[in-house]
C-alpha cells in the first residue's frame, strides 16, 4: 500500500516506522528543510517507551521512578512511579525525533515538501493520507471546519547544561507555590529540564520577567535553578487542546497525534498518545482494506484520546497555583491527595500490552 504521511513530528515519524515495518511504501512530507529538532523536554511514560522499544527504537533519555513533591519551600513527600516494563524517561524532543528518524529507511522523509491538501496526495497515487501535521493541520479530514481549540496554556521551559546535580538520580520534583507551578527533571549528561506555569502572567510576558519572578521564589531549590538559567535558554510554549471528534477519519484520510487530539501537558500524554496512534494505525490496517482499517482505528483510539484530553484539561485546572491550594498541600491533608495523584498517573500512563506485543511482531 502507498501511504503518504504529512508531518515529520513524533506522530508522523512513528506512524511511518510502524507502517514501513509492515511492508507499506511510505513517504513522509515535511514542509521544513530539515528535521525540526527544536523544542524542550517532556516526560516520556512507559506506555510510549514500551511501544517504541517494540519497534526497535532506543529512546534517549534519563530514567525516573519517583517524584519529590514540594510546597512552602521544602520537601513534603515522595511519590513512587514504578514502571512495569520500559522505564519512564525524561526526553529531549529533538533527541527523540532523531532516534525515530534513524530507524526509517533512507529518504523516507521528503523535506521542504509542504502539503496543503490531502486530495493532492490521493490524486498523485497515495492509497492513504495520514495527517500528522499538528494542531493547525491543513490535511485532517475536517480541516475546512473551524478549529475549536481551547485558550492557550502558557508554559515557560528551559534545558540548562548544569543543574542535574540538584535532582537525585531517578527522580524529579514538582513544586507548588502561591503563584507558580514548577517541574524539574534530570536529563542525560548532567542537564536539567525545568518548566514554570504562572496563570496570572500575560501571554506576552518576557523571559526576563519570568526568570526574575522565579529567582525570588520562596523555594530554595527553585531559586538555585533560576540562578543557573541563562535568560536566552528560557522559552515559551503555548499549549492548546481540542475535543476529539468522529471526523478523525475521512475518505482515505486519517488524522493522528495533535492533528486529531491536541491536549494540554498536565498528564504528559501528548507525545505518548501520538506514538500509540502511529502503531495502532499500522495494526488496524493489517489484513483490512483502507475503509475497514480506518473504522477499526477510530473505534480503538477515539475513546482513549477523548479520555486523555478531558483528563489533561481537568488536571491543568486542578494544578493551578493559589494561596489556598498551597496552604492545603502544605499540611498533612495534602499527602493523601498527592499519593492519589501519583497512583492516578501510574494508571493513566501504563503500557497497553496489546500495542506493545503488536509492535514487537512487526
Amino acid at each position: 500500500m502507498r501511504i503518504a504521511v504529512v508531518g515529520a513530528g513524533v506522530a508522523g515519524l512513528t506512524a511511518a516506522l510502524a507502517l514501513q515495518r509492515d511492508g507499506h511504501d511510505v513517504r513522509v512530507h515535511e514542509r521544513a528543510a530539515h528535521l525540526r529538532t527544536d523544542g524542550f523536554g517532556f516526560n516520556f511514560w512507559t506506555n510510549a517507551g514500551s511501544v517504541l522499544g517494540g519497534l526497535g527504537v532506543e529512546v534517549p533519555g534519563e530514567p525516573f521512578d519517583h517524584m519529590s513533591f514540594r510546597t512552602g519551600g521544602r520537601h513534603r513527600m515522595t511519590m513512587r512511579m514504578p514502571a512495569p516494563g520500559y522505564p519512564h524517561m525524561n526526553v529531549e524532543r529533538g533527541a527523540l525525533l532523531r532516534a525515530i528518524h534513524s530507524c526509517l529507511a533512507p529518504d523516507t522523509v521528503q523535506f521542504a515538501s509542504g502539503v496543503a491538501d490531502a486530495a493532492a496526495l490521493l490524486d498523485a497515487g497515495a492509497d492513504l493520507v495520514v495527517a500528522a501535521d499538528g494542531v493547525g493541520s491543513l490535511t485532517r479530514p475536517d480541516a475546512s471546519k473551524r478549529q475549536r481549540t481551547s485558550r492557550p496554556w502558557a508554559v515557560w521551559q528551559a534545558v540548562i547544561p548544569t543543574g542535574g546535580d540538584l535532582i537525585e538520580p531517578g527522580g524529579g520534583a514538582i513544586v507548588l507555590g502561591r503563584r507558580r507551578f514548577y517541574g524539574l527533571w534530570r536529563h542525560p549528561n548532567g542537564e536539567l529540564c525545568w518548566f514554570v506555569e504562572e496563570p496570572s502572567l500575560p501571554l506576552d510576558a518576557t523571559a526576563e520577567e519570568v526568570l526574575r519572578r522565579t529567582a525570588s521564589d520562596e523555594d530554595p531549590l527553585v531559586r538555585e535553578v533560576a540562578a543557573r538559567t541563562p535568560v536566552a535558554s528560557l522559552g515559551q510554549w503555548l499549549a492548546r487542546d481540542r475535543r476529539p471528534t468522529r471526523r478523525v477519519i475521512g475518505d482515505r484520510v486519517v488524522a493522528i497525534g495533535d492533528a486529531a487530539h491536541p491536549m494540554l501537558p498536565c498528564i504528559g500524554q501528548g507525545a505518548c498518545t501520538s506514538i500509540e496512534d502511529g502503531v495502532a494505525l499500522a495494526i488496524a490496517l493489517r489484513g483490512r482494506s483502507v475503509p475497514k482499517g480506518l473504522l477499526h482505528y477510530r473505534r480503538a483510539r477515539l475513546p482513549i484520546a477523548t479520555i486523555r484530553v478531558a483528563t489533561a484539561h481537568f488536571a491543568c485546572t486542578l494544578r493551578r497555583p493559589s494561596p489556598v491550594a498551597t496552604a492545603i498541600a502544605s499540611t498533612p491533608i495534602g499527602i493523601p491527595f498527592a499519593w492519589t495523584a501519583g497512583a492516578w498517573l501510574r494508571r493513566m500512563n501504563r503500557a497497553d500490552r496489546r500495542l506493545v506485543s503488536a509492535a514487537t511482531m512487526t
